[in-house]
């Protein structure tokens, strides 16, 4: 096989359910010049016994004797590919057969771009909508103050544009998110609008089974990024950066509340200079509305006692923002 140009990077650990559908996504892709690597992370299930009978001569597969975890497995495999463009996949989605083709178009036309997402179609045993609501690099990296707004196993990365190692370890099960905060201050982020994942959702998923963990990841990689605006938040005032990043702010004084730390974003960012002006106004603006509007639509479905509760909940996390 002639040196490919594009990696495509499967961990896997435990994934039999699964394994064999996302394996053979990328098998049937449209774009020809891949490599496939599989990292099986010390799996006891079944998907040994798949990885086993695996002819095909553009995978390589690589094997742990005992598990060591998504982050260094993921660095194992980055060591592992060959081409200067990394396409993610995890074992439990499907790629949809164009997908290779339209990202390795797309990179080949940037060669700034660093991170490439894309949109995506969700499906499994939980009803749930694609959250891939930015898109252009200037939104993307305004975004990541509040949130991870690109989806990791749908994206292609070109190396030599990002940090080494690539995944930092110091944010467990938050390490997608980490890294596009790394690389985001030098490096172009996009999402295309194309749906060129189906990401599935089952009870297995890391968010389920390590949400706590998750959730304090993610609250630290925002602490940094609002910190690097010259802003040192009490935890009420992180308490409402973090509701208007999840669009869920109950307390009675929810507008205030928005306002005034919106406020303080921006005359931070006026100062410091982080984030295109305009574009951040825009961007701040936009997100108050949504989180007025998905408070509304949550709390009326809520029996009274119970909205009843987040209303004072949330106000008493939010006095003193």
């Amino acid at each position: 096989m002639t040196k490919p140009e594009v990696s495509v990077l499967l961990p896997v650990y435990n994934a039999g359910t699964y394994l064999r559908e996302a394996v053979e996504s990328i098998l049937h892709q449209t774009y020809p010049k891949f490599e496939l690597i599989i990292v099986d992370d010390g799996s006891t299930d079944e998907s040994v016994d798949y990885l086993s009978e695996l002819r095909d001569p553009r995978v390589r597969i690589a094997r742990s004797e005992k598990n060591h975890g998504i982050i260094a497995t993921l660095n194992r495999g980055i060591g592992l590919c060959r081409s200067p463009l990394i396409a993610r996949m995890d074992s439990d989605d499907i790629a949809e057969s164009e997908r290779l083709a339209e990202q390795k178009r797309v990179m080949d036309s940037d060669n700034e771009l660093a991170v490439l997402g894309s949109d995506f179609v969700p499906f499994g045993n939980k009803k749930q909508e694609s959250w891939i609501r930015f898109f252009e690099p200037e939104e993307i990296a305004s975004a990541l103050l509040f949130e991870n707004p690109v989806c990791h196993p749908t994206v292609m990365l070109r190396r030599s544009r990002l940090p080494a190692p690539l995944y930092p370890n110091d944010y467990p099960h938050a390490e997608d998110y980490a890294l596009w905060v790394k690389c985001g201050a030098k490096a172009k982020l996009r999402n295309l609008p194309k749906k060129l994942l189906r990401y599935r959702a089952h009870l297995g998923q890391v968010s389920r089974l390590h949400s706590e963990t998750q959730i304090e990841s993610i609250r630290r990689l925002v602490l940094t990024q609002v910190e690097k605006l010259g802003l040192e938040p009490n935890p009420a005032e992180l308490y409402v950066h973090q509701s208007m990043a999840h669009g869920f702010l109950p307390s009675p004084l929810s507008e205030d509340l928005m306002s005034r730390w919106s406020g303080k974003l921006l005359r931070a960012n006026q100062k410091h200079g982080v984030y295109p002006d305009a574009l951040f106004r825009k961007m701040l603006k936009e997100r108050c509305t949504r989180t007025k509007q998905e408070t509304s639509i949550r709390l009326a479905k809520m029996p009274l006692y119970l909205r009843m509760w987040w209303r004072m909940h949330s106000w008493q996390r939010s006095k003193g923002a």
